[in-house]
C-alpha cells in the first residue's frame, strides 16, 4: 500500500468519526457547531467555506461547506447547512436544518437555544486512489446513511458571549463495518467564549476568544487567541492550540460582504511531508427586513432642553431599522453635555463632533463603516447617561477647536446637521 494512503486511512478513521474538524473559523461562524447561533446577526446571511489540510499531499482532508440562515421573527432564526468532507477514499455528505429561538433578557443581552437535524451519507470516493483489496477499504460500507441531531445554547451579555453545544446527540458510525460506536450525547462537547472590547477612540476593538472541543475518541482540542478590528473593516489575529501549534486568522469586511482566511501551522509530523492547513470563508449579509407597520407619529417633546440631541441626517436618510430610536439635536447656540459612565465602550471625557446617535449597535457600526470608506475618520462610543451609541468625526479637549471643526464639517452636505457634544465626569 502507498505510504501516503496508509497515513490518510489512519487519519480518516478519526476524521470520519469526528465528522467535523475543529477550527478557528468558529469565531467567525459559531453556528458551524452550535445551532443556537443561527441568524444571530438578525439578518439573512449566506456563507461559503472551504478548508484544505496538508497542502502538498494528494487527497489530503478537505471540507466544503454551505449555509444560509435568516431571521423570521425577532425571536426565531431558521437555516440550512450542507457540507462535503473528503479524507482519502472516504467522502461524507451532510445536510441539516437549523432552528434557533432567542429569549431577550435586557436591551443588550439575550439567551438562545438551537436545534439542528438532518442526515449524513458516508461512502467511498470512486475518483480517489486506493487499493480496493486493502482490508481497511474492504471494511468500508459502500454507502451508509445515518440521522444526526445537535443541540446548542448561547448567552450574550453586552459584548460577552459564551456558547455550549452537543454536536452529536445520536450514536455515530465511522463507516467501518466492524466499528459502530455507542456514544452518548455528552461524549462530544464544544464550548466557545469571546469578549469584544472597544477602545475609547471607537475605531479599534479587541476580541479575545477561547475554543474547547472534547470528543471521546480524539484528543481534546483547546485553543485560545485574539482578534483585533480596525474600524470594523479589517481584522487580524491568531491563536495557539495546545499540543498542536499556532494558527493565524485575518479578514476584510466591506459593507455586507465578508472574507476571512485562516492558516494552521502543521504539526512536526505533518510538516515533514506537507504544508499547513488553509481555510477560506466568504459571507454576505442581506438587507435587514423591517416591519411594514406604519410608524406612529412622534409627539412633540414638551420637556425639550438644550442638552437633548436631535435626529441627525445620517440616521434619517439611512434605511429604517425597527428598533432604532433617534434623539433630538441641541439648539444652535448650545452644545449637549452628558456624563461619563462605566460601559465597556464608554466615550471618554472631551468634546466631540457628532453625526449620528443610535440604539442599535449593528446599525451604528454599519454607518461608521460607510463614512470611513468615503475617507472620513469615524469613531463610535457609548454614553450610559443617555443609553445611546454616538458616531463622531472629530474629538479634542478644547471646546473652541471642536466648535471650529463642527462648523467646517457642516459645509459638507453629508454632515450639515453635525452637532457638538461634551462628555464630563460626575463630580
Amino acid at each position: 500500500m502507498n505510504i501516503w494512503l496508509l497515513v490518510l486511512l489512519l487519519f480518516a478513521h478519526v476524521w470520519a468519526f469526528a465528522q467535523r474538524p475543529t477550527n478557528s473559523q468558529l469565531v467567525i461562524n459559531p453556528s458551524f457547531y452550535n445551532p443556537a447561533y443561527t441568524a444571530y446577526h438578525q439578518r439573512s446571511e449566506l456563507l461559503l467555506g472551504y478548508q484544505q489540510q496538508w497542502l502538498g499531499i494528494n487527497e489530503a482532508p478537505s471540507l466544503a461547506s454551505f449555509q444560509y440562515d435568516a431571521t423570521f421573527t425577532r425571536h426565531i432564526g431558521l437555516g440550512v447547512q450542507a457540507t462535503r468532507q473528503m479524507v482519502g477514499p472516504i467522502q461524507n455528505h451532510r445536510a441539516n436544518l437549523l432552528f434557533a429561538y432567542k429569549v431577550p433578557l435586557s436591551k443588550e443581552s439575550h439567551l438562545a437555544f438551537g436545534l439542528s437535524g438532518g442526515i449524513s451519507q458516508l461512502s467511498l470516493n470512486s475518483r480517489a486512489t486506493y487499493n480496493p483489496l486493502d482490508p481497511a477499504v474492504v471494511q468500508l460500507n459502500n454507502t451508509s446513511f445515518s440521522p444526526q441531531f445537535a443541540f446548542g445554547s448561547s448567552l450574550q451579555i453586552s459584548h460577552f458571549n459564551v456558547g455550549i453545544a452537543l454536536p452529536e446527540l445520536l450514536p455515530t458510525t465511522t463507516g467501518l463495518a466492524s466499528d459502530i460506536t455507542n456514544s452518548k450525547p455528552y461524549d462530544q462537547l464544544v464550548v466557545n467564549v469571546d469578549y469584544r472590547f472597544t477602545f475609547p477612540a471607537g475605531n479599534i476593538a479587541l476580541r479575545p476568544f477561547l475554543l474547547y472541543h472534547r470528543h471521546q475518541s480524539v484528543s481534546t482540542v483547546t485553543e485560545g487567541g485574539s482578534l483585533i478590528y480596525f474600524q470594523d473593516i479589517v481584522f487580524a489575529g491568531g491563536g495557539y492550540r495546545l499540543d498542536y501549534g499556532p494558527t493565524a486568522l485575518a479578514g476584510l469586511l466591506l459593507n455586507d460582504f465578508r472574507f476571512s482566511y485562516r492558516y494552521e501551522h502543521p504539526t512536526a509530523i505533518v510538516n515533514q511531508i506537507g504544508q499547513g492547513g488553509h481555510e477560506i470563508q466568504l459571507s454576505y449579509r442581506f438587507v435587514k427586513l423591517t416591519s411594514k407597520k406604519k410608524p406612529k407619529e412622534k409627539k412633540p417633546d414638551s420637556t425639550f432642553t438644550p442638552t437633548q440631541p436631535k435626529a441627525d441626517t445620517l440616521a434619517t436618510e439611512a434605511p429604517p431599522v425597527e428598533e432604532e430610536v433617534l434623539e433630538e439635536q441641541p439648539q444652535e447656540s448650545n452644545h449637549a453635555v452628558f456624563y461619563r459612565g462605566d460601559h465597556p465602550e464608554e466615550l471618554g471625557v472631551g468634546f466631540y463632533v457628532i453625526v449620528g446617535s443610535f440604539q442599535n449597535t449593528d446599525f451604528a457600526r454599519q454607518q461608521a463603516r460607510k463614512i470611513s470608506q468615503q475617507g472620513t475618520f469615524t469613531g463610535l462610543g457609548y454614553n450610559s447617561d443617555r443609553a445611546y451609541y454616538y458616531l463622531f468625526i472629530y474629538r479634542s479637549d478644547d471646546l473652541e477647536k471642536t466648535r471650529t471643526a463642527r462648523n467646517k464639517y457642516r459645509q459638507e452636505a453629508l454632515f450639515q446637521d453635525a452637532w457638538l457634544l461634551e462628555i464630563k465626569d460626575r463630580e
